[in-house]
């Protein structure tokens, strides 16, 4: 059961220049109907209301701590919300979505199920401007998750329509995070898929809460889901070149299927972010082409339908079409 000296959950939010919406991503956890929590919010440098509005929460409630730190990226907060989280287990809830209310009441009676279990994955919905909701599909099913092997799960994750590399949407056992000494490396972008796939395949046994649900902020103005640079592809690259390496280890040998399938939806992704790059900045696109190429190998890899149907785009029409096609998609979404 849950420690008395430290609450259950540790909700690691952090905070960048969102004074627009880090009252409701606040409020939509302080209204869950389960209190054994706290609240780490952590002020990346912001420039705008954000640090004084942490510091009002923080002084009207005991279960909320605020760190204030100098701008150091998404990577860098969360890093600083995990060596003050005092809670058994995290959860990382960026500061402009929130949380559906009755979640956590869902969440733990899913931990209940089975009190070994490292992660405990919930479902996104997309939030729309207006009130909109749509579901984000992930698709996992709790019969190929509880109380199933490391390697089934592992299977079940390679096979979902999208990996899920959030941080968020999880909760999971803060021992998992410190023994494996799991921090975001800083100044990466996509720095959460590199994360969870670390996570993935550390963590051995896992369940799901169909009734939790966190919501994913759309359309947001300067959200950096917005746009697309040189950074992003470059970042993308060396995370497929660090966990290819990995799969050759002594280390991560037995994992090497899981970590290819893995790999090859975040290429797909890739693919997509080059052809959008390349109509922004062609100079900077057509010089990242032959590295983004070289691993189109992955598409063979992939084990979900869409990874399957973009390797058989792929065969069809070749790299160039294929990757704008996949541009086209990313664009509508």
């Amino acid at each position: 059961m849950p420690d008395a000296q430290k609450p259950f959950i540790s909700v690691i939010i952090p905070v960048y220049n969102i004074e627009d919406y880090i009252a409701e991503c606040v409020d939509s956890i302080l209204c869950q109907e389960y209190d054994d929590f706290e609240i780490v919010l952590v002020d990346d440098g912001s420039t705008d209301g954000s640090g004084a509005i942490c510091d009002a929460y923080s002084a009207a409630h005991a279960n909320i701590v605020t760190i204030h730190k100098d701008n150091g990226g998404l990577s860098d907060a969360r890093n600083a919300g995990i060596s003050k989280a005092r809670g058994s287990h995290v959860m990382f809830v960026d500061g402009d979505d929130f949380v559906e209310k009755g979640s956590f009441a869902h969440i733990v009676d899913a931990w209940k199920e089975d009190v070994s279990a490292d992660v405990i994955f919930f479902e996104i919905k997309k939030a729309y401007p207006g009130g909109g909701f749509a579901n984000m599909g992930d698709g996992y099913l709790k019969e190929r998750i509880l109380g199933q092997s490391h390697g089934d799960v592992l299977r079940h994750i390679m096979a979902l329509p999208k990996f899920p590399g959030s941080a968020c949407a999880k909760l999971i056992k803060s021992q998992v995070i410190h023994e494996n000494g799991m921090s975001f490396r800083k100044g990466v972008y996509s720095e959460d898929i590199d994360w969870s796939i670390k996570l993935f395949l550390k963590a051995k046994t896992f369940n799901y809460c169909g009734g939790g649900c966190y919501c994913y902020r759309q359309e947001r103005v300067g959200s950096i889901t917005h746009f697309i640079s040189r950074h992003h592809i470059e970042s993308l690259l060396f995370i497929i070149d660090k966990w290819l390496v990995a799969a050759e280890s002594d280390e991560y040998a037995e994992y090497s299927g899981a970590i290819h399938a893995f790999l090859s939806y975040e290429y797909a992704v890739l693919m997509g972010n080059w052809a959008r790059l390349l109509r922004k900045d062609r100079e900077g696109g057509l010089a990242l082409k032959g590295r983004v190429r070289e691993y189109v190998w992955l598409l063979s890899k992939g084990l979900s339908r869409k990874t399957r149907f973009v390797y058989g785009v792929y065969r069809v029409l070749g790299f160039d079409l294929a990757c704008r096609l996949l541009a086209a998609y990313i664009d509508r979404k």
